[in-house]
């Protein structure tokens, strides 16, 4: 007879201990799928801060090239999208034209000349969950490149 007891006993324990099992369960699905929710929305926030660099990159390069100031035209976009500053540094070079004009005026071959203008963008992006060394936030360089071509000066004659 203690033998069935011991079996009943048994039974009973695990009828009564599958609310427990249950919940242990849910918590254990439900920390893995928030995990995954919130790393994918990091991850979205990342690309969107991403495309917003881009932009603001190009329109300091494009600052450059009219002879505007490039800190401004960043600082202006990733302050109204993302809330920041960003520090920018550009660099301008100019080479010979090799191709032939396109303008409707006569000019020679080495009338034009092709001037680069790099600017990059320093960003610090900052988790959702930052935590440690990612505090202070993670920095993300962007760059970009804008090409014209400009007329060679004309030399004056004394």
């Amino acid at each position: 007879m203690a033998r069935g007891n011991l079996k009943l006993r048994l039974l009973r324990f695990t009828r009564n201990d599958k609310k427990g099992q249950t919940l242990i369960e849910f918590v254990l699905i439900a920390i893995i799928s928030l995990a995954l929710i919130f790393g994918v929305m990091d991850i979205a926030r990342l690309s969107w801060t991403m495309f917003h660099l881009h932009g603001a990159a190009f329109a300091a390069a494009r600052a450059v090239v009219v002879g505007k100031d490039a800190n401004i035209a960043a600082n202006y976009i990733t302050m109204r999208t993302l809330g920041a500053p960003c520090a920018v540094s550009t660099s301008r070079t100019t080479v010979p034209s090799r191709n032939p004009s396109l303008t409707f005026f006569p000019l020679r071959q080495n009338d034009l000349r092709i001037q680069a203008v790099n600017s990059t963008v320093i960003y610090y992006y900052r988790p959702l969950f930052a935590y440690g060394a990612f505090k202070a936030g993670i920095p993300i360089r962007v760059s970009s490149r804008m090409q014209t071509e400009i007329p060679n000066p004309i030399p004056t004659s004394n």
